[in-house]
């Protein structure tokens, strides 16, 4: 794969002020385990705030670290002056998640000049033992500040 390049020198630092600055990803715990320029790696604790009915993690809860992490990564390669909105997103549940936490993985698998082209996954954290619980395919844009 070729390698990504970030538009802005200073991304790490780019990233966590954004990150810090997503009022419901403070509400849900997500924190930022792993910051490279086109991948982001994201953990969100698992508790009654993200449950649903059964028992399990919440579709959205999900949902939300997996947009946070591809989101992340494609910000992570944008210019200064840009910021990044989901464009579309695609995701498929492939079992229910419960357990101590989730871990959301994020990638730019091509970055253009204002379309980003990601992908990851979510995997449920159970007595240190990890389960793919969900795929996600997004496009991020960037747009000017």
């Amino acid at each position: 794969m070729k390698k990504l390049t970030p538009q802005n020198p200073d991304f790490a630092s780019a990233v966590k002020e954004l990150h810090s600055s997503v009022g419901l990803c403070a509400n849900l715990g997500i924190e930022l385990k792993l910051i490279e320029p086109g991948k982001i790696v994201a953990v969100m604790p698992i508790g009654d705030i993200v449950g649903q009915q059964d028992g399990f993690v919440h579709a959205g809860g999900l949902a939300t670290i997996a947009d946070t992490a591809l989101g992340l990564a494609a910000y992570s390669l944008m210019a200064p002056d840009e910021n990044c909105l989901s464009s579309s997103i695609n995701l498929m549940l492939m079992r229910p998640s419960k357990g101590d936490s989730v871990r959301a993985e994020g990638r730019v698998i091509k970055a253009g000049r204002q379309i980003y082209y990601c992908e990851g996954e979510v995997y449920a954290i159970e007595d240190g033992n990890e389960i793919l619980t969900l795929k996600m395919t997004a496009t991020m844009i960037a747009k000017k500040k």
